[in-house]
């Protein structure tokens, strides 16, 4: 199946991760490594030699002893000559397989001035990267000289698994959050709603809540964290209702109106109500906000609906 990831995400990790890489003691631990791998290969290529040479031995032995056999003595040179013909396999399958180690890749060290300047920049350059005084095809290169390939694997819809093979042929496993399209494709939205709850019954704010959520490792399907209106939006989703919010949301309160109330009673918009009490077409002494949540309330005198049918022009 296709994977597509988010570029800019899988690129912020694989840099770190080559940010981490070039530090002194790494690149000191890098190098080790690599000197052992070629050492090894070295061990490799000497033991692929000496089967060659063994596996060579044995079929110019076979074929010498079947050269010198009776050939009256039929039984004994038709074995001879299959162990003889058995050999030559061997040794053909020992040499197939010393050509096959022989394409493999060498370890390559890692020249000394690379590793100078490695070490030079190790400092600065994450620095540098970030405020884009490197082009992107020398970001590039310097990527290449650590790093042979990348391997994505998509673990959930939210996570992808970032594995970077060095050019030691080790490799490091990390974890890339990208954007998704829908909250519920979270994998730990469950947990973020849930936490939302407890922060409301608490009475904790929108803000307060968005930030512990952000805090404890929280982000929302797009962002790297969770905002305020990303909690008021999941409230009201859940009816987790404010004094405020859920007030604004009823047309009468106290035998009051409210303005959403009053405005969808007269088919006009909130801000057009809004508009006739700051004018004090509805008299002050009329209006009013509840103690509690803060919303405007009207009070349902005789006069009112006539009067802003007649300011309103309806």
């Amino acid at each position: 199946m296709c994977c597509i990831a988010h570029g800019p995400t899988v690129d912020a990790v694989v840099t770190q991760a080559f940010f981490e890489a070039i530090r002194p003691a790494q690149l000191d631990l890098l190098d080790e490594t690599l000197a052992a791998q070629r050492a090894d290969h070295e061990r490799l290529v000497q033991h692929w030699q000496d089967q060659v040479r063994r596996a060579g031995y044995e079929a110019r032995l076979a074929e010498r002893q079947y050269q010198v056999v009776d050939p009256d003595n039929r039984l004994v040179a038709s074995t001879l000559e299959r162990r003889w013909e058995e050999k030559l396999q061997q040794l053909q399958r020992v040499e197939d397989g010393y050509q096959q180690f022989l394409r493999t890749c060498v370890p390559k060290e890692l020249p000394p001035d690379l590793c100078d300047q490695l070490r030079h920049i190790s400092e600065t350059l994450p620095e540098l990267w970030q405020a884009g005084r490197i082009p992107y095809a020398q970001q590039k290169e310097l990527l290449r000289t650590l790093i042979a390939n990348v391997i994505l694997t998509r673990v959930a819809p939210d996570r992808v698994e970032v594995k970077i093979v060095w050019v030691s042929g080790n490799y490091s496993v990390c974890e890339a959050r990208v954007p998704i399209r829908r909250e519920a494709h979270l994998t730990d939205w469950t947990t973020l709603v849930e936490q939302v709850r407890i922060g409301f019954e608490q009475g904790l704010s929108d803000d307060e809540i968005a930030e512990a959520l952000t805090q404890a490792g929280f982000h929302s399907a797009r962002t790297d964290h969770v905002s305020a209106s990303k909690v008021f939006k999941i409230r009201l989703q859940h009816r987790w209702l404010r004094p405020y919010d859920a007030h604004r949301q009823v047309a009468q309160l106290d035998n009051c109106w409210t303005t959403k109330g009053l405005a969808a009673h007269l088919g006009v918009s909130v801000h057009a109500i809004l508009r006739q009490i700051y004018r004090q077409v509805i008299p002050p002494e009329h209006t009013h906000r509840h103690p509690e949540s803060g919303v405007y309330l009207i009070d349902d005198y005789p006069e009112l609906l006539p009067t802003l049918k007649q300011a309103l022009g309806l």
